[in-house]
């Protein structure tokens, strides 16, 4: 129980409340990304499929708006987890990107989740982020495209 004296007010906290990172919404699909993440060393037929919830300001071709399974997949078996800061479990990536924060700026934006405590975190540590899918990413599940404006601008191959 927390009180506020200046204005006395009392407010009841719960020990999840003092968890680090953000809650996650009721509605995110986290059994389908950890049954995903289970299968992330095979290739399975919806791996084109765009993963629900990630916005990453880069588009696949056939793949509309969201991540597409295969990206998430490589970045699994290639990029090093995080360690949750509330359960010392590996975390799971369920977003990476650049998408537009305002009119001519983009921000590089790296969640992560945790499956045992449902809480994400963001990951502010990466900043070349066109380092990080080079390093990170199969030739094949690279973005073809980087969104602007709500556009698909067409990226060079190298």
């Amino acid at each position: 129980m927390l009180r506020e004296r200046k204005k006395e007010v009392a407010t009841t906290q719960h020990g999840d409340d003092f968890l680090f990172g953000d809650r996650l919404a009721p509605d995110f699909p986290l059994d389908l990304y950890l049954s995903k993440w289970q299968r992330r060393l095979v290739n399975q037929p919806d791996d084109w499929t765009p993963a629900p919830g990630t916005r990453s300001g880069f588009a696949w071709g056939g793949v509309e708006d969201n991540i597409p399974w295969i990206a998430l997949k490589a970045a699994w078996r290639q990029a090093a987890p995080l360690i949750c800061l509330n359960c010392d479990q590996p975390t799971i990536l369920t977003n990476f990107g650049e998408p537009w924060t305002g009119l001519l700026h983009r921000t590089a934006r790296f969640i992560h989740i945790c499956g045992a405590c449902r809480r994400s975190f963001r990951d502010d540590s990466v900043r070349d982020v066109e380092g990080w899918m080079e390093r990170n990413l199969d030739a094949q599940s690279r973005p073809d495209a980087d969104m602007v404006w709500g556009r698909r601008v067409m990226r060079a191959r190298a």
